[in-house]
């Protein structure tokens, strides 16, 4: 049942009740269910409530969040990095330590693995040799 609004000749909105039957009783277009939740009584209670809690917090700084993700590439320049300075070939397990220490959090073994993998095949571009099994050097030109 939805209740809809008719506009009579004096001038007042009344409301009337309109029985759904058939295919309008499941609405597939995203504004039929829009309109459905705006003419909910429980839905507009609770969108009341909402903007209740917004008017109190209006005014207020709002806290900084960290950042959930790191910016695409940030493993890669950070993996490049570690290697930069190093002095000597690294081991995978080494570069991927180094990485989460620079980046001061957890980052995917297998990223940081897949990275040298990828970066040692275009070896032209990247200057990223694998010296041996699971060990890595930057040659620096």
């Amino acid at each position: 049942m939805i209740r809809s609004e008719a506009n009579r000749g004096d001038n007042e909105n009344h409301f009337h009740l309109v029985h759904l039957s058939g295919r309008s009783l499941n609405p597939k277009s995203r504004l039929q269910a829009l309109l459905l939740s705006l003419i909910d009584d429980r839905g507009r209670a609770k969108r009341l409530e909402l903007l209740k809690k917004l008017e109190a917090l209006e005014g207020k700084p709002v806290p900084i969040r960290k950042q959930l993700r790191l910016p695409q590439g940030a493993i890669q320049a950070a993996v490049l990095a570690v290697m930069k300075k190093a002095k000597k070939p690294l081991r995978i397990t080494e570069i991927h330590k180094l990485v989460e220490k620079r980046l001061k959090r957890e980052v995917s073994y297998d990223t940081v693995c897949s990275f040298l993998t990828v970066a040692a095949k275009n070896y032209k571009e990247t200057r990223v040799r694998r010296i041996g099994r699971g060990h890595y050097w930057l040659s620096h030109k």
